[in-house]
């Protein structure tokens, strides 16, 4: 059994604007059809998550539901991630109308492309 933190606190996300704008100018970026991550490492303890989620995405529920799915990925294989780094985790259109698991699928193959670690079917 799994005894790592299966929370997402505040010390868990990224904030403010000036952490995305870091990401952004000098993040490593990682793509697929569903999400675009952008990653860094950061020095500190533990990884840390930031959501992008788009109008072009779709409406505020559709938004919420996709921040929700990414959040719960997050908090369940954050260890996946290896090394703590800064995560930013952005969501495309075509993400808008897909279920739950092709959506963690997507997740798992960014977090692969990431680390490296992935390699359980537990998670894939």
């Amino acid at each position: 059994m799994d005894t790592g933190k299966r929370t997402f606190s505040r010390e868990d996300r990224l904030h403010h604007r000036r952490q995305f704008e870091q990401l952004a100018q000098s993040g490593v970026k990682v793509v697929n059809r569903q999400f675009v991550a952008l990653y860094r490492p950061n020095g500190g303890s533990a990884p840390r998550l930031g959501v992008t989620v788009s109008r072009k995405v779709g409406n505020a529920v559709v938004r919420n539901r996709i921040k929700r799915l990414i959040r719960e990925f997050f908090r369940h294989n954050r260890r996946l991630l290896g090394q703590p780094c800064d995560l930013n985790i952005i969501a495309r259109p075509c993400t808008a109308n897909l279920p739950s698991p092709p959506v963690f699928k997507a997740l798992c193959s960014l977090f692969h492309d990431i680390s490296g670690a992935c390699q359980s079917k537990r998670c894939c």
